[in-house]
C-alpha cells in the first residue's frame, strides 16, 4: 500500500514539473482567451459600429463618382471614357489640400 502511496505521489510531482505538461495547458488557456476575446469583440458594438462606418463611406464614393458600365466588349471608346474618368477622378484629389481644424476633428470625420 505504502508503494502505491509513493508512486501516486511521484507521479503527481513528475506531471507538475513536465514541460510539455506545463506548455500544453498554457497554450490551452492561450486559445480559450483568444476565442472569449474574439466573441466578446464580434458581438460588441464596436464591430457594428466600424462596419456602418466603411459602409456609410463606400456609399458616398459611390456616389461621388460616375461609373461607366462595363460593356461586353472592349473598344476603344469604352477604353477612353474609362481613362478619363479614372484620370479625372485621380485629379480631384490633391496632396496639396490643407484642412482646417473643424474638418479633423472626431465628430467630423465620424469617429
Amino acid at each position: 500500500m505504502e508503494k502505491h502511496v509513493e508512486n501516486n505521489k511521484t507521479d503527481k510531482i513528475l506531471l507538475r514539473n513536465n514541460p510539455v505538461f506545463i506548455i500544453f495547458i498554457s497554450c490551452v488557456v492561450a486559445a480559450i482567451m483568444s476565442l472569449l476575446g474574439f466573441l466578446s469583440y464580434y458581438n460588441s458594438d464596436t464591430r457594428r459600429t466600424v462596419e456602418q462606418i466603411q459602409i456609410n463611406n463606400l456609399e458616398e464614393e459611390i456616389g461621388e463618382t460616375s461609373i461607366v458600365p462595363a460593356s461586353e466588349t472592349l473598344d476603344e471608346l469604352y477604353i477612353d471614357t474609362l481613362e478619363k474618368d479614372i484620370t479625372s477622378a485621380i485629379d480631384k484629389h490633391s496632396d496639396e489640400n490643407e484642412f482646417s481644424a473643424s474638418e479633423l476633428t472626431d465628430s467630423a470625420l465620424g469617429l
